[in-house]
């Protein structure tokens, strides 16, 4: 091997290592401890009225919070308003030393934009429709047919009300979507509910059923009304309001709130760039080393390796919603160009000894040796690589195996969804070295039979890729 293969091998398997690596274990980097506080009050007028005075958020600590706690936490609410840079706003701790306010002062025009403090302190929650309410024995959802995922970015407001029934207050709610929040809710509904027609629906929210209500109108997917008849208790219409609508309604709640400074590897714009530009780059130097320095095998592995590819990417794109997923998949391509890219040189090198040792008028027995060398050992990789899916599928998903529990001895704050977004990168795997298998053989089986009759008078000018005269 001579020197320009060998830095473009070591350099290819760098970068596949670094974003791997970035992908993996970078996971988690913490920038700041959690800290919990309580929302206490947040004081405002409901909607469709002027502010007469300026807006006032109190926040409490939770009794447990110790000193360093209560002061990360104050640290962290300021850098965040601070970062959103749309609307002014004052910090006082309290004297006791129990909490602190936030105060936004009021415009000319007695209006305020909430939307943006929403963004800041709140948390964006995940927002599920499903037909029924069904559960499993650990009370999980079941038989979703489809699912959405709203926040407030999707909802123009929530207009909450009250009626009543035998003497009895009920609550109901509607929820008015813009142009996002109408293709969502499209998408989420149009084999849940058909026109014109009413059916029991759920909402969800982080896995917890809210309500399983009675829809009684949608009109165009642009609001959704729950019948009031039928409709929420006070516990159920707050969170969806307050969660969704910061800002929105007149609706004031206690409710806690986390605040973290954590920068995740996967849902971190920088991270993402780079493994994008890491695979482009390991894309075009395969492409280079395989095509230039051995151009008739190097276009095979090329085609083989973009067909495998290529399903897995679509096979991804069209099944598969999870964001962390997403970035392990991407991360798990540039790791897949290395192991076909060694097979192939594998295969390349074996060839070029058999046409060597030939010394024969004729190459094309060796290509061919050469071409089912390939299927064998493509076939052994590809195998490699269905496994690795299945035990990643099943184990992660699971949520106890053994590689999960080896993942949180390394990993801080592992959760649920790292383990979900491995094992759905696991069927990914399986469904791609299957393809990928296939598609191999089917190639190098049609080229088998095309070179048979190749003759080729020099076999020197065959090896090491160059043209012939």
């Amino acid at each position: 091997m001579n020197l320009f293969k060998k830095i473009s091998a070591t350099f290819i398997v760098l970068v596949c290592v670094a974003a791997l690596f970035i992908s993996f274990f970078g996971i988690h980097t913490i920038y700041g401890e959690v800290t919990t506080v309580v929302i206490n009050s947040f004081d405002r007028v409901p909607r469709g009225f002027g502010f007469d005075k300026d807006i006032k958020m109190f926040f409490r600590y939770n009794n447990s919070a110790e000193t360093t706690d209560k002061e990360k936490a104050l640290t962290v609410i300021k850098q965040r308003l601070n970062l959103s840079g749309a609307v002014e706003h004052k910090v006082y701790p309290f004297n006791d030393n129990t909490g602190f306010m936030v105060e936004f002062p009021i415009n000319s025009n007695n209006t305020i934009d909430l939307s943006v403090i929403d963004k800041v302190l709140s948390k964006d929650y995940k927002i599920e429709f499903r037909k029924g309410r069904e559960v499993d024995e650990e009370g999980k959802p079941t038989g979703i047919s489809k699912e959405a995922f709203l926040t407030n970015e999707h909802i123009s407001s929530a207009i909450p009300g009250a009626d009543s029934y035998m003497g009895t207050a009920l609550y109901f709610i509607t929820l008015n979507f813009n142009g996002k929040g109408e293709e969502v809710l499209k998408k989420a509904c149009e084999e849940l509910i058909q026109s014109g027609e009413s059916t029991e629906f759920s909402i969800w929210m982080d896995d917890e059923l809210l309500s399983a209500r009675e829809v009684s109108s949608i009109n165009s997917y642009s609001y959704l009304s729950f019948n009031s008849m039928k409709g929420f208790t006070v516990e159920e219409i707050r969170p969806i309001v307050i969660g969704l609508t910061t800002g929105r309604t007149g609706i004031s709640s206690t409710r806690e709130v986390v605040f973290s400074e954590i920068n995740s590897g996967f849902a971190g714009d920088n991270n993402f760039k780079l493994i994008q530009y890491t695979y482009a780059a390991g894309l075009v130097l395969a492409f280079v080393f395989l095509c230039i320095k051995r151009r008739i095998y190097g276009m095979v592995s090329f085609i083989s390796m973009s067909g495998s590819l290529g399903f897995t990417m679509f096979v991804h794109t069209n099944f598969m919603g999870n964001v962390l997923a997403n970035h392990i998949t991407l991360a798990s391509f540039m790791a897949y160009f290395v192991l076909i890219i060694v097979s192939f040189e594998l295969i390349m090198r074996e060839s070029a000894l058999i046409a060597e040792e030939m010394k024969s008028s004729t190459i094309s027995k060796a290509v061919s040796l050469g071409f089912s060398k390939n299927i064998f050992i493509s076939s052994i990789i590809y195998c490699f690589m269905f496994l690795s899916g299945l035990i990643l599928s099943d184990a992660f998903n699971r949520n106890g195996g053994v590689f999960s529990s080896v993942m949180k001895l390394f990993i801080k704050n592992y959760q649920s969804e790292t383990i979900t977004g491995i094992g759905k990168f696991g069927y990914i795997l399986m469904i791609g070295s299957a393809f990928g298998l296939i598609f191999n053989v089917l190639i190098n089986r049609y080229l088998i039979k095309a070179v048979a009759s190749l003759t080729y008078k020099d076999n020197s000018k065959f090896i090491g890729g160059k043209a012939d005269e």
